[in-house]
């Protein structure tokens, strides 16, 4: 049980800086670039 919630908390603290850069990512899109639509991602 314990090895379970260490192995949980030592993924949790490992992924919260990249979904902190996430959130910043898209916010600093949809502040600055509000018109973009990724078209020249997906090619629609």
């Amino acid at each position: 049980m314990m090895g379970t919630l260490v192995a949980i908390l030592c993924i949790l603290g490992m992924l919260s800086p990249v979904i902190v850069l996430w959130v910043i990512g898209i916010d600093y899109m949809k502040e600055n670039h509000p018109d973009y639509k990724g078209d020249d991602l997906f090619g629609e």
